[in-house]
């Protein structure tokens, strides 16, 4: 195979949209391992992937909300054609923001979607945490998960939106055909990688394969449990949006408690 042929741009073939603290990361490292699927080039072009990490911005490349501005040509050149190899993206940014999403509809309208959910409790505090491992002040801000919860500016309350997946979801059907979008629970993942792993592959019509081993879940952050009432008040508010969810799909997921 020559070189040049390598190096041609490409349409990608697959996206991870979405969501953000379902474990998105650990799963993209993992789906790349599979011998017929190229990672993307990091925005850098510093190859990063050698079996094990990638970098942020070879996962995440963000066009369709952070980067539109430069350009189509900009984003097929960070996909490598090569001949019987599939590749992809994984910015779970995408699904949340509705223009992102109609961006990909009107740009790559045959792509297959990926879509991780996770408890939407479990996802929110996981988010809290991690923001407060990198904004200045956050934890000065909110310094306990309820003073976040009953206090939000409005420029931090997204988060606690972005558990609702209904609204997000169903766009998604409406944009894509239902054959077109693979919907992962992430808590399946976590329990059974193998499982998650064979049936995505199976989605994206790839031989069977399974990598040697999984990479690391990414850890929390968080250092205690949430409190009880706190974990119970926040069921009752996404109760109803989770059962509009499974109804949407047609699956429960689980998220009883």
């Amino acid at each position: 195979m020559s070189f040049l042929k390598i190096q041609n741009m490409k349409l990608p073939d697959f996206i991870v949209i979405g969501e953000t603290k379902c474990g998105t990361s650990s799963f993209f490292e993992d789906l790349v391992k599979h011998p017929n699927i190229n990672p993307s080039k990091p925005i850098d072009c510093k190859a990063d992937y050698m079996g094990g990490k990638l970098s942020l911005d070879q996962k995440e490349i963000r066009f369709f909300d952070r980067h539109w501005a430069k350009g189509f040509d900009w984003y097929k050149n960070r996909f490598i054609d090569e001949l019987d190899i599939i590749t992809g993206e994984a910015s779970p940014t995408y699904m949340y923001r509705a223009l992102a999403m109609k961006r990909i509809s009107q740009y790559l309208p045959n792509i297959k979607l990926i879509i991780m959910l996770r408890n939407p409790i479990d996802r929110l505090y996981s988010h809290f945490h991690h923001i407060g491992g990198i904004v200045p002040k956050w934890e000065i801000r909110y310094p306990t998960f309820e003073t976040f919860l009953n206090k939000a500016h409005e420029n931090d309350y997204y988060i606690i939106d972005k558990g609702i997946y209904i609204n997000p979801v169903q766009r998604c059907f409406k944009q894509f055909q239902k054959d077109q979008i693979h919907i992962i629970r992430s808590e399946d993942f976590f329990k059974n990688p193998v499982d998650t792993y064979k049936k995505t592959i199976d989605f994206l019509g790839l031989i069977d394969f399974v990598p040697d081993k999984f990479s690391h879940l990414r850890k929390s952050g968080f250092k205690k449990s949430m409190r009880i009432k706190t974990r119970k008040d926040l069921l009752k508010f996404y109760s109803p949006y989770n059962e509009e969810l499974y109804s949407l799909i047609n699956r429960d997921m689980g998220w009883n408690n």
